[in-house]
């Protein structure tokens, strides 16, 4: 069983935030802000509202933070000041984006830019002031107030350097599609297979399609317990039976 504040797997779509679940990473000294920096992910959002789509903070304040606003616009802020993108995203498509903060020699100014699919969409001029607070937690779908996502999130990565225009391009193929595609992640809604067809009403975690049944997702995992018992079942009778709390279904 998944608990309510856990993303949930999904094939081919990375991990589901329901809109009250979060990723908390450890407090260590590998999660640091550098002054200068590069954030990028491939995100699916979903909902309305202000929604984290990854946070630092310490003492329930956001030292830094990229969510997207109300208007579905993408936005970076810290503790002082934010920085609002001038092109908005569109809910439940998947969208490669990134984000730039470059610092000057002097710490006196600020150059941040968006990117969307590796087409920057605006720049700006501010002034960030990062507190770079060691054992402050780093959270992916939440912030310290909650905002929380909702959506599919398939990849975060947080550089300690400003990435060129022509780097962020080459990143716009999602990591772990297969050699010679551009794009493979699925489109398909949380309570269906990566290949759109529904799950069964009892697969409240999502499922997966294999041969010719649909399988309920399980924790952690993608296919059912007893797996090469279920798939042969399934190729026979073009049903399958799938342990799911204890109880199997068909």
């Amino acid at each position: 069983m998944f608990k309510s504040d856990q993303p949930i797997p999904s094939k081919d779509r990375g991990l589901y935030f329901s809109g009250t679940s979060y990723l908390q990473l450890l407090p260590t000294a590998t999660v640091l802000l550098a002054p200068s920096l590069t954030v990028e992910a491939w995100i699916r959002p979903q909902g309305t509202g202000v929604r984290t789509i990854f946070a630092k903070y310490k003492d329930c304040v956001s030292i830094f933070a990229l969510r997207l606003r109300s208007n579905g616009y993408l936005e970076i802020a810290e503790t002082q000041s934010s920085t609002t993108d001038n092109t908005g995203l569109i809910e439940n498509k998947w969208v490669h984006i990134a984000v730039t903060v470059a610092f000057n020699s002097h710490f006196e100014d600020t150059s941040v830019s968006f990117y969307q699919n590796g087409v920057q969409t605006s720049s700006f001029q501010s002034l960030y002031l990062w507190d770079t607070h060691l054992t402050a937690p780093f959270s992916i779908g939440r912030n310290s107030g909650g905002d929380f996502y909702k959506g599919f999130i398939w990849s975060v990565f947080l550089y300690n350097s400003v990435l060129s225009a022509s780097d962020i391009a080459g990143k716009v193929t999602p990591q772990g599609c297969p050699s010679g595609l551009s794009f493979c992640l699925s489109t398909a809604a949380f309570l269906q297979t990566a290949e759109g067809e529904a799950c069964l009403p009892a697969c409240e975690y999502g499922c997966v399609r294999n041969t010719d049944c649909s399988l309920c997702s399980e924790r952690l995992c993608s296919v059912c317990e007893d797996f090469e018992t279920t798939r042969a079942s399934c190729r026979a009778t073009q049903s399958c039976s799938c342990l799911h709390g204890g109880i199997r279904i068909s």
